[in-house]
């Protein structure tokens, strides 16, 4: 968000106006939100598989932690299935 200050600044643009022109973008450049392909999909997710894996494997953190990172890895999961579904 810092990074884009100064050029809002000369734009005389809020960030309001900025994430609009962003999300109205028509020419596919924009991956603002949700817009994910299945192949980096599945990237991320064997990622936070892989790092689920290491994290139960080795004993890095509590048993506490391993289930809140598999819950949260699987919230993410089903979230990005949802506004692929529905944009």
């Amino acid at each position: 968000m810092f990074i884009y200050k100064d050029w809002l600044i000369r734009e005389e643009m809020d960030l309001n106006t900025y994430f609009t022109k962003v999300m109205n973008r028509q020419d596919g450049i924009s991956a603002a939100i949700g817009d994910i392909d299945l192949k980096n999909y599945l990237a991320i997710i064997f990622q936070l598989g892989i790092v689920a894996l290491l994290l139960r494997q080795l004993h890095i953190e509590s048993a506490a932690f391993l289930r809140l990172a598999i819950l949260v890895f699987g919230g993410f999961a089903h979230t990005a299935i949802a506004f692929a579904l529905n944009p």
